[in-house]
């Protein structure tokens, strides 16, 4: 991993002269005036990250305890489907990329932020654990290309740098504090919380994003 994070840095020093740096248009209305939704969009921006990534990494960690103990899965059946979650995780980062780029990313980003939620609620759904596991194959397929997009599309705000180090240090936050939150829940609920706990964060990570959505 050394390895390869020195080829990829020592790619992009040598590509860095090729990057064309482009200011951001001027806001035209008074620095105090624009002061309030320009906060307001750092703070909604930085939560959006910092929740996203943590239903990420909650349903990756508590996956294997949900299917088994709240769902009645094989242990080994189990395996496989948290396997087969960060699978989905890969291969919607590789395959949204380009779909994105065609399609525009506000689009694919606006589809991928409403199925993460239907991903938790279908393992929300008592049933079979079949179904649970399609939830959270659709979960992670779905939350694949969030943060991507959600920094490729700040990258267009102003003040980008700025944003996007915020949203990372708030996703690293978030990546430690939801899965250790639903691991409280858990040993005071029992397993079954994981579901419900991971649609409410994907109903408000929605939220926030039609809310960044009307001050874009």
């Amino acid at each position: 991993m050394a390895l390869a994070l020195a080829a990829a840095a020592c790619v992009l020093a040598a590509a860095r002269r090729g990057w064309q740096a482009s200011a951001p248009p001027a806001d035209p209305r008074p620095a105090e005036e624009a002061a309030v939704p320009a906060a307001a969009t750092v703070v909604g921006a930085v939560t959006f990250a910092a929740v996203e990534t943590g239903i990420e990494s909650g349903a990756g960690v508590w996956g294997y305890l949900f299917l088994t103990a709240g769902r009645g899965l094989p242990d080994d059946v189990a395996g496989v489907a948290v396997s087969a979650y960060w699978a989905m995780m890969f291969a919607g980062r590789v395959v949204l990329g380009p779909v994105a780029g065609r399609l525009g990313p506000a689009r694919v980003l606006a589809a991928a932020v409403a199925g993460v939620p239907l991903g938790a609620a279908l393992m929300a759904v008592p049933g079979p654990g079949p179904l649970a596991v399609i939830g959270l194959m659709t979960l992670g397929l779905a939350a694949a290309p969030v943060f991507p997009l959600l920094t490729l599309a700040t990258g267009q705000r102003a003040r980008p740098v700025r944003m996007v180090s915020l949203q990372v240090a708030a996703s690293a936050v978030g990546g430690a504090a939801v899965p250790a939150g639903l691991g409280l829940a858990i040993g005071a609920v029992g397993a079954n919380i994981v579901a419900p706990a991971l649609l409410a964060l994907g109903l408000a990570m929605g939220g926030l994003y039609a809310l960044l959505s009307l001050r874009a």
